[in-house]
Formats: structure tokens, sequence, C-alpha cells
């Protein structure tokens, strides 16, 4: 299988992409200093990685559009081989929810029926290979805080105070 890749970097988060011949298989996400280290993006070991921003050219735009603090519909094919049922629920409860806003881990939870599953709300979020396209930076813990977030939780603050219209300096400020 060969992969393409393609990096973002806009307001201090670099975004790396990559995709198959059947659509987008990753987004990642970093701070602009952790983000950078990603060598021609190797996110899966033995795999053929091209640079090839052409091939992601249906995500690149739409990426950087959103980090310009645009909101974006996130349209194009994602190829989702190795996602369980119970993601591909938690991702499209997820993706309901709107620009700028956030809920909890629990109501995902009992959006899904499953109001005792949170935990395995929480895993499938943190196991999401699309982050910002599938937005689990919009979902928090209960218990307040913006609990975790697998690119850290400076990133997912980032992201809200992106998303929520404030300037780099009013995030900073945080």
């Amino acid at each position: 299988m060969n992969l393409f890749h393609a990096s973002v970097r806009e307001r201090g988060l670099a975004v790396h992409a990559w995709a198959s011949e059947r659509g987008l298989v990753a987004v990642r996400v970093g701070m602009v200093s952790e983000g950078a280290w990603i060598d021609g993006g190797r996110p899966v070991a033995g795999v053929e990685i091209r640079a090839d921003e052409a091939a992601l050219h249906e995500w690149t735009g739409p990426l950087r559009r959103y980090l310009a603090g645009e909101r974006v519909a996130w349209k194009g094919a994602r190829d989702e081989r190795g996602i369980s049922d119970f993601q591909r629920e938690v991702f499209a409860a997820v993706e309901e929810i709107p620009h700028g806003t956030t809920t909890t881990y629990g109501e995902i939870a009992r959006r899904l029926g499953r109001a005792a599953a949170v935990r395995a709300v929480g895993t499938a979020l943190h196991r999401n290979p699309f982050a910002i396209v599938i937005p689990c930076h919009r979902v928090l813990p209960e218990s307040g805080g913006v609990g975790g977030y697998a690119c850290g939780p400076d990133c997912k603050r980032r992201l809200l105070a992106l998303e929520a219209g404030q300037t780099e300096f009013e995030w900073d400020a945080r």
C-alpha cells in the first residue's frame, strides 16, 4: 500500500494528513514545535510514504481554511479500514457537534443509548485517526477541564480557542 503525505502549518499548529487510494487515512495535529518533527510522515512502519499535496488537495485546502478560523464542512473519502462499528457510531455522534461548541463524553454515551459507556467513548475518541475532521477536541469531561487529547491538552485548548474566535494573544493569555 502507498500512502501520500501532506502537511499544513498555520497559527502555530502543524497538521499532517495521510491518504491512501481509498481516502484519508489519518490526520495528526500538534503545536508547530511538536508537530514539525514528523519525518515525511511515517505513521505505519513498512509503508511507502510519498509527499504529494496534490493527492491530498481535497483535505489540505479545508485544513488550511479551518486553521484560518473558518467553519469547514469536511467532505471527501476516508479510508476507515480498522475502524470498529462502535467507533463509527461515536464518530458520527461527534461529527454532529457544531463548530465552536462542546459536549461531554457522558452526553455522547447517552446519545448512543449507552449511558454507562463513558470510558468506551473516551477510548474510541483517543483512537480517532481523523483529528479535527472528527472533532474529538470538542468533547470534554463532565468533571470540568479539557480532559485528554491524543495530541495533548495544550493543542486541544488551542483548537477550542480557534473555534471560539479567540486570537493567539487571547489563547496565550489563558
